[in-house]
């Protein structure tokens, strides 16, 4: 038998990557930018600069900032989902669709993903920054004798602490949702097949072509529940359970949005 996706290998970050590059899960991956040394092109300067605040003074995004964020997160999950085969094939209408009700959840996800309780400062700003960048700004301000790096993790609450909530308990059941969706994702891979599958989750949606989003979506539950089995082949309860775990992950990412529209309506 062949290993999962011609030989998935893992190299020395253990992110997984294949030997052949026209694989499927390879171009989606790559689609993702994750590899990219620099990301600031598209940032706004000025929330460069805030972030580098936040980093050096343990300061939080003022609202300007986190509209700047939002913005730039969507832009970039759209520009995403626009270099998937699986979407171009679809009719405008379901296209807007998922634009419109999924796009946010894959937001959703990336956004939490970086604030997982293991990840230092410099682990959480790659995807944001780039990892380029981050070494050239972790090196500043090392130069300018900023303490504590070595041990910093930003919070979730440094960049969205707008959220008003009702009762203390919706407030508590938010933070976790913020960390159980943040902890599920042990490497890039993972992320961007869970990133699909909520892409294509057909649930709630008017669809014009609902097989076909469903068929997407299975196709890319499949890759993820097969991948998991090929990173742990000797430990199969393992794999099962991850890919369990994943799964409920939609929920919760639904979950997440609920609540953040009941706050802000």
């Amino acid at each position: 038998k062949g290993g999962f996706q011609d030989e998935v290998v893992k190299d020395r970050k253990h992110e997984a990557l294949t030997k052949n590059k026209n694989t499927k899960i390879t171009k989606d991956v790559a689609a993702s930018d994750h590899w990219e040394t620099s990301k600031v092109n598209d940032m706004d300067t000025e929330l460069i600069r805030k972030i580098i605040r936040m980093i050096a003074f343990r300061a939080t995004l003022d609202e300007t900032g986190k509209e700047h964020l939002k913005a730039l997160m969507i832009k970039r999950a759209e520009k995403f989902t626009n270099k998937l085969t699986e979407f171009l094939s679809l009719c405008p209408s379901d296209k807007s669709q998922i634009l419109t009700h999924n796009l946010p959840l894959v937001v959703m996800l990336s956004t939490c993903s970086m604030f997982s309780s293991h990840l230092l400062w410099t682990t959480q700003m790659s995807p944001l920054l780039g990892a380029g960048e981050v070494d050239k700004l972790d090196s500043k301000l090392r130069t300018l004798n900023v303490k504590g790096l070595d041990s910093l993790q930003m919070t979730y609450r440094q960049f969205f602490n707008d959220r008003v909530f009702n009762t203390e308990e919706d407030e508590n059941r938010f933070s976790e949702l913020v960390a159980e969706i943040g902890n599920w994702k042990q490497d890039e891979t993972e992320c961007v097949l869970m990133s699909l599958v909520l892409l294509f989750s057909p649930d709630m949606l008017d669809l014009s072509n609902r097989k076909m989003v469903e068929e997407h979506q299975l196709k890319f539950a499949i890759l993820l529940q097969k991948y998991l089995k090929y990173k742990h082949p000797h430990d199969t309860c393992l794999a099962r359970s991850r890919f369990t775990s994943g799964m409920m992950i939609v929920s919760k990412c639904k979950d997440m949005k609920r609540m953040e529209k009941e706050i802000y309506e």
